[in-house]
């Protein structure tokens, strides 16, 4: 059963029968309630301190408020000491911002701008291929074929031109995130209308007609969703699973949408104050550390740059789950009136790796559920293969947001996001074996704040750095020396 929290110092139920509560003396009780007399009894009820393993439940809240206020004041130095080390990044803000939106090929000058127009012809021809269905003119196969070629063409041809001609990072970055979001919405797009084709006799319209009326009552059943305004609703919307018709909200609530316009703005600009004052500080200084030592990667270099990044990066983590899938997919929704806000679930609660993959992302879940996961088991795969398969593409799909835009391809993302396979079944067996322990939750906190993202910025940052002066396998074998040396130590030992 679950504790319910309480207040410090109110009469709480005692967890251990050892304790009594009450004195059976009844003089005590006889003892005049108006003042403290030299003999008025003080210990009255046994019971344990507070911090013991029988005391019933604590409220620890001031504990937690003085934890933020020291992570808070540490923090703060941790700041001074940056700005008195490398000054204010203000100075090369503008700088950085003139390259945010512009890359130096002149083909491609503004690769956000023509990125996002790039998308509208993919859209369009999903829409065409999906008309055409509708009123029969394609086969079913030809139909899919065509949608499949589109969506993986979509994906593609991205990827290669951001490789090849979209020089800086970010821009390239921001356009492949965006279209590995478009290639999933056009396959949902696809797959889901190919069920609704599927519903031909009369009971499965009868049902599909009343979830739909039930969702909005202003929505007709396929093929009266296949339009152009149905399709790019779907493409802005905060979902990346279609359906005809979605819950809605009553109204647009102005003031909501602007105070979730100020804080997108506020978390913006602390993401971009941590970044260029505390980590591009410290990647700098690591790469000034790695050309006096001749390239040297040590363990105890791995571990001082691991550590200074640990906080700010889980900073930036948290700022960007906040920022983007709270408040700017409640931009989005609020907006669009789109009434399903559940973009997320406490995933900071995890008792195990598995959990959070559930529960950090509910548009990327659904999609992986309905659009993979059953699919490959309708197949006849296992469970375990099928999640091994979710899991691979999940790495495919980070690695090619991550390494593409930096012009290079490395294995990090990948092999993080299968290093997340044994954590699973680590997890899952501690939560089974000791239930209602905080291992699996611990274990998730540090493998991804302390051990896995800060060791991804730093291998590819290493990477990034030295990739124009070398053939791309610098850190490949930085690692190689790194462990055949810490390998020879322990034979010695």
């Amino acid at each position: 059963a679950t504790l319910k929290r309480t207040p410090s110092g109110l009469k709480l139920q005692r967890k251990s029968s050892f304790y009594r509560t009450k004195t059976k003396d009844t003089n005590a009780e006889l003892v005049d309630k108006s003042g403290y007399p030299p003999s008025k009894p003080m210990h009255r009820e046994a019971a344990p301190s507070y911090l013991s393993e029988e005391a019933p439940v604590q409220n620890y809240r001031g504990f937690f408020n003085l934890m933020i206020i020291i992570l808070a004041v540490s923090h703060l130095r941790l700041i001074r000491d940056t700005i008195k080390s490398h000054g204010l990044f203000f100075d090369s803000l503008m700088g950085n911002l003139s390259s945010f939106a512009v890359s130096e090929n002149k083909l491609h000058e503004y690769p956000i701008v023509t990125g996002f127009l790039a998308m509208q012809f993919f859209i369009m021809l999903a829409y065409l291929i999906e008309k055409l269905l509708s009123l029969r003119l394609l086969s079913n196969w030809l139909g899919m074929t065509l949608h499949q070629i589109n969506a993986q063409s979509c994906l593609l041809l991205s990827c290669w031109v951001v490789y090849m001609h979209v020089d800086d990072p970010l821009s390239g970055g921001i356009v492949l995130f965006h279209v590995v979001i478009l290639w999933m919405k056009l396959l949902s797009y696809a797959l889901a209308n190919e069920d609704y084709r599927a519903c031909r006799d009369d009971d499965q319209r009868t049902t599909l007609q009343a979830l739909v009326k039930d969702l909005d009552t202003t929505v007709n059943s396929y093929p009266g969703n296949v339009t152009i305004p149905d399709l790019y609703y779907f493409w802005v919307a905060p979902t990346l699973t279609y359906q005809i018709a979605f819950p809605r909200s009553d109204k647009i609530r102005v003031w909501k949408v602007i105070s979730l316009i100020l804080r997108f703005i506020l978390i913006f600009c602390l993401m971009y104050f941590l970044t260029g004052q505390v980590v591009t500080p410290s990647m700098r200084q690591l790469v000034k550390d790695l050309e006096a030592t001749n390239g040297k990667l040590t363990l105890d270099l791995i571990a001082e740059y691991g550590l200074r990044l640990a906080i700010a990066n889980t900073y930036l983590w948290l700022l960007m789950f906040y920022g983007y899938f709270h408040v700017f997919l409640n931009i989005t929704g609020e907006i669009l009136r789109f009434g399903d806000r559940i973009f997320y679930k406490d995933w900071w609660n995890s008792s195990d790796v598995s959990s959070y993959w559930r529960l950090w992302n509910i548009p990327v879940h659904y999609w992986l559920v309905r659009h993979w996961y059953f699919p490959l088991v309708r197949m006849g795969l296992s469970k375990t293969v099928a999640t091994l398969l979710v899991f691979f593409l999940s790495a495919v799909m980070h690695e090619v947001i991550i390494s593409l835009p930096f012009h290079m391809i490395r294995p990090w993302a990948y092999l993080g996001m299968m290093g997340q396979v044994p954590l699973v079944w680590i997890t899952k067996y501690l939560t089974k074996k000791l239930p209602g322990t905080s291992m699996g939750n611990v274990i998730f906190w540090l493998s991804f704040c302390v051990v896995g993202q800060p060791m991804a910025i730093l291998l590819y940052t290493i990477d990034y750095q030295v990739q124009k002066e070398t053939d791309g396998t610098h850190v490949l074998t930085m690692l190689q020396n790194l462990f055949t040396k810490e390998h020879a130590t322990l034979g010695e030992l």
